[in-house]
């Protein structure tokens, strides 16, 4: 999926090495900072929770925003690294 490989491009590390359950332990290795694994995390739930909800008005405008303003900051945060 996107994510992962979105990860695995800033980790610099093999797609295949990338597991979202191992998501927290790969963050902590490579020095990520407790911001950017919480804001990965809140990414990563905000993600699921539209992907799986029953409902079809999850996407709601606010839930895009948090989205896009969470990819934003966590880019950031790589970028300042």
């Amino acid at each position: 999926n996107i994510f992962k490989r979105y990860v695995a491009d800033k980790l610099d590390m093999d797609l295949e090495k990338v597991k979202q359950a191992d998501l927290t332990q790969l963050l902590v290795r490579n020095e990520a900072s407790e911001s950017l694994i919480s804001k990965l995390q809140s990414f990563v739930s905000l993600i699921e929770e539209v992907l799986f909800s029953p409902s079809s008005d999850t996407i709601t405008p606010q839930k895009y925003a948090d989205v896009v303003k969470l990819l934003r900051d966590i880019d950031t945060e790589w970028v300042s690294r």
